[in-house]
């Protein structure tokens, strides 16, 4: 009895001693196998880290997309840690907006507003290549007219530079300012009046590149009001 117990617990300690050897093995082949299949040349693991020191690349025949990303809603379909431009990667819209609603080439936007008190002049935009300052004159009574100033700082050759004006009073129609003024350059500046009722400019300056700027005044109580947008281009 007693030795028939003793062998029963032998035999049960043999087989808790062989299960452990085997988990610990197996543990140890799919560990390794594991690793194994994230190397080069194994498949491709999903929910895992995948590492590789080669290029991976997937090839797709006939018809359709090469690739399906499929995501819970609001979740981004990818996830990069790199800002490098890829190359033939094309975006159809920037922000919902097709490419023929942005500005072709190169070029920059800008803008100025300013309440201008009375007796005072302030400049309301400056544009850089080409270099126009675009600015307004109040009267020390506004009730009067004010005054369209146009200058070319550390502009030294002649510049071809338009302007035209609107008002509920009278229109002033495009003009090449030389023509009118002598040349723009060198800081020179250029004067037009304008009505206290309101104004519209519209100017045009051509250097290296091309500034056109709109610009509107209104005289009020105590001041004028003046703002002005302008876009420059170039190839």
């Amino acid at each position: 009895m007693i030795r028939s117990t003793a062998n029963k617990v032998m035999w049960v300690g043999r087989a808790t001693v062989f299960m452990v050897g085997l988990s610990v093995i197996l543990a140890l082949v799919l560990g390794v196998a594991t690793t194994a299949m994230g190397a080069n040349g194994k498949p491709f693991l999903l929910g895992k880290k995948n590492v590789a020191s080669a290029i991976s690349t997937l090839v797709k025949k006939g018809p359709g997309p090469a690739l399906s990303l499929v995501v819970e809603a609001n979740q981004p379909p990818l996830k990069v840690n790199s800002k490098a431009k890829v190359a033939n990667l094309n975006a159809d819209t920037v922000d919902g907006l097709e490419g023929a609603s942005f500005v072709q080439g190169g070029g920059r936007a800008s803008q100025g507003m300013a309440a201008v008190p009375a007796g005072t002049l302030a400049t309301i935009l400056e544009t850089s290549n080409p270099n126009i300052k675009v600015g307004y004159k109040c009267p020390s009574n506004p009730a009067n007219g004010g005054d369209l100033v146009v200058s070319s700082p550390g502009i030294t050759e002649d510049m071809n530079v338009f302007i035209y004006m609107d008002s509920a009073s009278f229109s002033y129609p495009f003009r090449l300012v030389r023509e009118l003024f002598g040349p723009l350059g060198g800081g020179n500046l250029v004067s037009i009046q304008a009505p206290a009722d309101g104004a519209h400019f519209t100017i045009q300056a051509q250097g290296a590149n091309v500034a056109t700027i709109e610009m509107f005044s209104f005289h009020r109580a105590t001041d004028c009001h003046a703002q002005a947008q302008a876009l420059v281009t170039r190839d």
